[in-house]
């Protein structure tokens, strides 16, 4: 059963991804073979050799051009998985049956063969030409070491590709792969070239017309198709006295149909190059390190973490003498106008007024701001609190109906006359200063002014940049925290998830947004996310989403899947580690049936092994929020896996504690952290001790030009490059790269600046603090 709910899961989303990918193909390939094809010999002399010298018998040329394109395609049969278990996983794409695709070309020729008396042969007509490909099945297999459970090593990754090529028209040709196919290991090129030597049908006034080269299919793991060779043209028989020969002529003939077919995540993303994965890293720092002088003395058990954390919350919302949220500022912004989360960009010399920064991610921001005032409603709950998590809410509930779109949210949003805007500005009768230019950027990524309450607002999210899964989990983590931490606030967290959760079912997980309803953001293979949505769903309204939930929940059993495939690569990507956090948290937190609990303990420990050592307070605290209320206490007893000599309670307490050396260190105007690093001296001091390396991600070969620390660095001595949200960056992130061109500099290291005009939002302390009062931990 539980491979057969997954399965659904992906055939949901591949209706409308399918669909798309056959409309795109075929747009590509029209475009493509209208610009490009067209060839031309150009004119070309025909002699011959004889004992007198070279006899000149004619001139010709051959012009060929491609006149249109069509393609179809079979593809609407969804992937899945044949095969699921803890050691064997073997996916086909499709699941049943086969694919085909076919692209049918139509070139218009001209030929003409003259000599000094006038021509010969002068021609032109239509030639068809037709590529097929028949019985196109895909698989891929990944056999794990389950040795370790919670850490499956990758023994073996093959893939397996079964096609026939069916040419037909201008070239007529069938070409068969092997029945076994043919294997490779990913990232490896596998190339077959195929030689043709074929004749079309007899044209009119042609003596034949044939074709010589190779047809070429290579897997990379795009799937293409080529064509590398000569057409040849056997034209005319003329003379010149009392010698006579045949007019050939052979026009070069290359080009590519790129397909995909839908290759590209099979082969790149799901198939991971085998070797000693996943990859650990900074699990066994140097002896040296825990005495290492950036580290700090245990924090006292007095320590007052709760009173920066009121102040930060003041810096982020003010609020009036009441205690009520102030909605925004006017002398200057704050980092939740309306209860939306910004970053906040001031210039040091006050030439531009400021701006509001990062808004691609005010979404998910913005949901763990909720979830947030949503334990601090827990442990204080007062109507000055309940207030700033209304505010809160208010201010998502502005993102969905800024979209028109029922159920769909958008990332970011402002009213129209805010005192301060983004950059580009959402609004779209903003001028760019200094010229006749409206709205900067690309227009179709904004939502257009609509009327919320009697003001004009506009949005962002759509188009190119269309809701993220980002955004789905953030917003996710924070009405499951709202809605069972803050009661008051239950029914109106029950009607956003319910408009949300019918949206994603309508449109089977994917997410298509005006002004074209083209999806970009899809949960095709996320079935933890679609779990953790659907559990929150039946959570808050049993009757609606409760069936729903019930039957897909087997999928807790391979819930693994995904998870194990973010912790191939400890480093690259890091905020995937944050978003499935977010996702398992969610599930554990709300999941009351003991067998489910236990199959999403199991993928949270898998996650829990990559990530224990990184010394991140936020992902510390979701694991014992993860566990039921009775075993918590033991929870915070465990050994720190960074420190054995600690406990998980007091490196949580030290990690909050360094982040506020951090804000002392880098503060904004408003006494949150900017984007800047804390101590670039030091992280400059780990290249000369040999403390750093330069890390290339799994699927690069060579080393990249970042370098990177042997052990997860304290909250105040890492790099300060985007750092929005601290938990969600690398533990091991120095910004350092060592010069290699310029001879004065070459071998020394430098460290980027980061952002020094971005002050982020404090979101990194005043969540985990939140989450650690009501745990017991501060």
């Amino acid at each position: 059963m539980p491979k057969e709910q997954i399965n659904e899961f992906l055939a949901l989303p591949w209706e409308g991804l399918s669909a798309q990918i056959n409309s795109d193909i075929a747009r590509a390939i029209e475009c493509f073979a209208l610009e490009h094809l067209t060839f031309d010999t150009g004119e070309e002399l025909v002699e011959i050799k004889t004992k007198l010298g070279r006899v000149k018998l004619a001139r010709y040329r051959v012009w060929l051009r491609l006149d249109s394109a069509e393609f179809h395609s079979s593809l609407g049969k969804p992937p899945g998985y044949e095969k699921m278990s803890a050691s064997d996983l073997v996916f086909a794409a499709p699941l049943d049956g086969e694919w085909s695709a076919a692209t049918t070309l139509q070139f218009s020729y001209k030929i003409r063969v003259w000599n000094h008396h006038g021509d010969l042969l002068s021609i032109s007509g239509k030639i068809p030409q037709g590529v097929e490909l028949r019985r196109v099945k895909i698989r891929g297999r990944l056999r794990l070491n389950t040795a370790e459970p919670d850490r499956p090593r990758l023994e073996q990754t093959v893939a397996t590709v079964k096609l026939q090529l069916v040419l037909s028209g201008l070239i007529d040709a069938t070409i068969t792969l092997p029945t076994s196919g043919f294997e490779f290991e990913p990232p490896d090129i596998y190339r077959v070239m195929t030689h043709v030597s074929a004749n079309a049908p007899t044209l009119p006034g042609i003596s034949s017309v044939g074709f010589e080269g190779f047809v070429i299919i290579t897997v990379m793991p795009t799937l293409r198709l080529g064509f590398d060779g000569n057409l040849v043209f056997r034209l005319i028989k003329v003379s010149a006295g009392s010698v006579s020969g045949l007019v050939t002529a052979k026009l070069p003939f290359s080009f590519d149909i790129d397909t995909h077919i839908g290759t590209r995540h099979i082969l790149d993303d799901y198939l991971p190059q085998p070797g000693a994965l996943p990859r650990s890293w900074g699990e066994h720092p140097p002896d040296n390190i825990i005495n290492d002088p950036a580290e700090q003395p245990p924090v006292p058990t007095d320590f007052d973490f709760i009173e920066p954390a009121r102040s930060i919350e003041e810096a982020v919302v003010p609020t009036d003498p009441g205690g009520a949220p102030i909605p925004t500022g006017t002398d200057a912004p704050h980092h939740a106008p309306w209860g939306l989360i910004y970053e906040v960009r001031t210039w040091c010399d006050g030439s531009r007024a400021p701006i509001y920064e990062t808004y691609h991610d005010t979404a998910i921001w913005t949901g763990h701001f909720l979830a947030a005032e949503a334990f601090r409603y827990a442990v204080d709950p007062t109507p000055e609190v309940l207030q700033r998590v209304q505010c809160v809410l208010g201010g998502i509930d502005k993102l969905f109906h800024v979209t028109g779109v029922s159920g769909l949210f958008a990332r970011a949003a402002l009213p129209d006359d805010s005192p301060f805007q983004t950059d580009p500005p959402m609004t779209t009768s903003t001028l760019v200063p200094g010229t006749d230019q409206c709205h900067p950027g690309n227009e179709d990524a904004y939502y257009p002014s609509t009327d919320i309450g009697g003001v004009k607002w506009s949005g962002f999210g759509r188009g190119e940049f269309p809701t993220s899964r980002d955004s789905y989990m953030g917003i996710t983590l924070g009405f499951a925290c709202a809605h069972q931490l803050v009661p008051p606030v239950q029914a109106t967290v029950s009607a956003m998830v319910t408009r949300m959760v019918n949206f994603l079912l309508k449109h089977g997980w994917n997410v298509p947004t005006p002004p074209n309803q083209r999806i970009k953001t899809t949960f095709f293979h996320e079935f933890h996310h679609q779990l953790a949505i659907l559990r929150l769903a039946k959570t808050v309204n049993q009757g609606a989403f409760g069936t729903t939930y019930d039957h897909y929940a087997g999928a807790a059993d391979f819930s693994w899947v995904p998870v194990w495939g973010t912790t191939l690569d400890p480093i690259s990507k890091y905020y995937k580690f944050n978003l499935t956090h977010a996702a398992l948290g969610v599930l554990l937190f709300l999941e009351d049936d003991l067998p489910l609990r236990q199959h999403y303990w199991t993928t949270f420990r898998m996650l829990r092994r990559a990530t224990c050592h990184h010394r991140n307070a936020h992902f510390n605290l979701v694991r014992v929020l993860a566990a039921l209320p009775a075993e918590r206490a033991h929870a915070l007893a465990e050994r720190s896996c960074f420190d054995r000599c600690i406990s998980l309670r007091d490196e949580t307490r030290a990690l909050l504690r360094d982040w506020l050396i951090r804000r002392c260190c880098v503060p904004g105007p408003l006494g949150l952290p900017t984007e800047r690093p804390p101590d670039p001296a030091y992280l400059k001091s780990l290249y000369r001790r040999k403390l750093q390396s330069p890390y290339a991600p799994i699927w690069e070969t060579e080393p990249g030009c970042d370098w990177v620390s042997l052990w997860p660095l304290p909250v105040h001595k890492r790099g300060g490059s985007n750092v929005d949200f601290a938990w969600q960056r690398p533990p091991f992130q120095t910004d350092t790269t060592v010069c290699r061109h310029t001879p004065k500099y070459a071998g020394q290291p430098s460290v980027d600046a980061g952002h020094p005009d971005i002050e982020g939002p404090g979101l990194d302390y005043l969540l985990p603090v939140w989450m650690a009062r009501y745990l017991g931990v501060v």
